[in-house]
């Protein structure tokens, strides 16, 4: 039977240390508010752009932020640092 055991600081897999690794790029694809300081879901921040830049102006901003927030050489770091395969 597998199981996951904890002692002290450290966590166990069947016997063995288990060392988790990982980033979180969740929101990647999801703007949050307090990532850019705007309060609301995603929908507000982006009619809140549209209303104050100009209709169309909140999805310019999406688009350019999905294109920006990460790209290839991101992952190849993350690589590097055996986060991904």
């Amino acid at each position: 039977m597998n199981y996951i055991e904890i002692k002290q600081d450290k966590m166990f897999f069947n016997g063995e240390q288990l060392i988790l690794r990982g980033l979180g790029i969740g929101t990647w694809l999801n703007i949050e508010h307090f990532m850019i300081g705007m309060p609301g879901p995603q929908s507000v921040i982006l009619n809140s752009i549209d209303r104050v830049y100009g209709e169309g102006k909140g999805k310019e901003f999406q688009n350019y932020f999905i294109d920006k927030f990460i790209d290839e050489n991101d992952f190849k770091f993350m690589k590097r640092l055996t986060l991904t395969s």
